[in-house]
């Protein structure tokens, strides 16, 4: 299947400021295929975010929701407001554990990350310099 572009708009002369039906049926094609376009990256669009919606960010929220709440997951919920956020960083270890956590989405995320562009950034370079262009 091939993948065909909207036909080039014809060129006027510096001094016309005329537009003749040809160039407006022209213009009005190539504004058909922009708005296909468009539709056709909807269309690919919309069930990724309707999927990262309901199986990211809604649970993310209410995981949030959940958090007010004192609940065992099985019997009734009482509300507890901002107590379990207090008791998670009042208690040493909870707290240890949370940085613990944070230091390990550093070393084994971020800093990979950052030398790997670093890394291509160099070899990038040195290609450019090698190249007889």
């Amino acid at each position: 299947m091939s993948i065909t572009t909207a036909p080039a708009m014809p060129r006027r002369s510096a001094g016309t400021s005329t537009v003749t039906s040809d160039e407006r049926g022209t213009h009005a094609i190539a504004k058909r295929w922009t708005r296909r376009r468009r539709l056709l990256g909807l269309a690919f669009l919309v069930p990724a975010l309707v999927f990262y919606t309901f199986f990211v960010l809604v649970p993310i929220c209410r995981s949030f929701q959940y958090s007010f709440y004192s609940w065992n997951g099985v019997t009734e919920a009482t509300w507890v407001g901002w107590d379990n956020y207090r008791l998670v960083f009042a208690d040493p270890r909870l707290f240890s554990s949370i940085l613990h956590a944070f230091e390990l989405i550093v070393f084994f995320s971020i800093l990979p990350v950052l030398l790997a562009l670093v890394t291509a950034a160099a070899v990038r370079g040195i290609q450019r310099h090698d190249s007889p262009t």
